[in-house]
């Protein structure tokens, strides 16, 4: 019998250790709920549960996108709703017109009521909002997005040349009237149109990108439109126009009348173009409609019918488009009802497995105490053995 060591105290507190731990650890993860709690439960299933978890929370937030998608098109068709009955009364009130049994008089209050459902069509396009961003006036929000004192420009005594990479349009202010602007690109296949104002004129004109293209008696803006792709530029040129006038400007760009909803987890991923098209008076083509003649009237129905088909073509794509989400967001439902379910399997814990586990190092815990202190009495045995000397 030894006193110096006593290996049963030893193995029952080791015992005990390791019962305190498994205690610990099963007391842990009954109470997270989750089985991996930390990188050193389960390494490889903590890494896949992260990129799980990741992927969960980019299809929740794809969803809201969708939803956001999807209230913007419901937003942009009700205000398409409201041109369309605009055009159909003007229809109505062109085919009036058209009657030669119509004094002069009735014609021309024909006329003033077809001036003001235009320019209510105008407000219409230029005031739908959908947070903030314009909807109907083909920008969907264009914002300052740089300056002319950006990138690389040379200066000389007749004016100022810009060279911007990278951007699908381009919105020039200037005040001054005769200024002449020359555009050219380094996308040598593509198109690029361009209107501009001469008076209260707006005119429209393309060329190709490889060339350059002069637009001069302009005033107010220029805006122009091109899809360009990556490591595209276009270069323009702005004379008559002294340097401090210009650096006071901005020059914006625009996605062409699109902008692109996030449908998808990953940044490649389910990425929906969304086009809506530009629907002013001046786009449409009846700005300058008349009613004064049974010809005019007959030419003003013409073109109330063409823009009447390029609204029903819009709220078709709207209606294709809100269609897609729809059927998107329900495929993201089930995606992300699915891959909470597979995360849950890897990261959550079997509570009855655990409360087993949970029980069973308790016993082992008190069994560990009691033999600990039995196997810490053994030493006083040797008293026993001394007394009798």
């Amino acid at each position: 019998m030894r006193i110096n060591h006593n290996m049963s105290a030893i193995n029952a507190h080791n015992q005990l250790a390791k019962n305190n731990g498994a205690s610990s650890k099963a007391l842990e993860k009954l109470s997270s709920g989750l089985r991996i709690n930390s990188a050193g439960d389960d390494a490889a299933g903590l890494a896949i549960s992260e990129k799980m978890r990741s992927q969960i929370r980019g299809l929740d937030k794809a969803q809201a996108n969708a939803q956001d998608g999807i209230s913007l098109i419901q937003t942009a068709e009700g205000a398409l709703q409201e041109v369309s009955d605009i055009l159909q009364r003007m229809r109505e009130l062109s085919v009036q017109a058209a009657n030669g049994t119509l004094q002069q008089s009735e014609k021309d209050s024909i006329s003033c009521e077809l001036e003001q459902l235009i320019d209510e069509v105008d407000r219409i396009a230029e005031t739908s909002t959908f947070n903030g961003t314009y909807l109907l006036k083909g920008t969907l929000g264009m914002t300052p997005d740089k300056s002319v004192t950006n990138g690389l420009y040379t200066v000389d005594a007749n004016g100022i040349s810009q060279y911007i990479d990278n951007v699908a349009g381009l919105d020039v202010s200037a005040a001054e009237k005769n200024t002449t602007y020359t555009i050219s690109t380094n996308a040598g296949d593509k198109t690029v149109s361009v209107t501009y104002k001469v008076g209260d004129e707006t005119k429209v004109a393309t060329c190709t990108l490889s060339d350059s293209a002069t637009f001069s008696d302009y005033t107010g803006f220029l805006r122009f439109q091109t899809s360009t792709g990556e490591n595209a530029g276009i270069r323009l040129n702005v004379e008559n126009m002294d340097l401090a006038t210009l650096a006071s400007k901005q020059i914006k760009t625009s996605d062409g009348g699109s902008t692109n909803m996030q449908i998808g987890a990953n940044s490649i991923d389910r990425v929906l173009k969304l086009e809506i098209p530009d629907i002013r008076s001046n786009v449409l083509k009846i700005n300058g409609i008349k009613v004064d003649t049974a010809q005019e009237a007959n030419s003003a129905i013409d073109s109330v019918d063409g823009a009447l088909n390029i609204l029903n073509e819009a709220r078709g794509k709207l209606g294709a488009y809100q269609n897609r989400m729809e059927y998107t967001l329900n495929a993201l439902n089930a995606s992300e009802e699915n891959l909470t379910a597979a995360e849950s399997r890897i990261r959550d814990v079997d509570m009855a497995e655990e409360m087993v586990n949970y029980t069973k190092a308790n016993i082992l815990n008190q069994t560990a105490t009691s033999m600990l202190a039995q196997a810490n009495q053994e030493p006083q045995q040797v008293l026993t053995l001394l007394q009798g000397l």
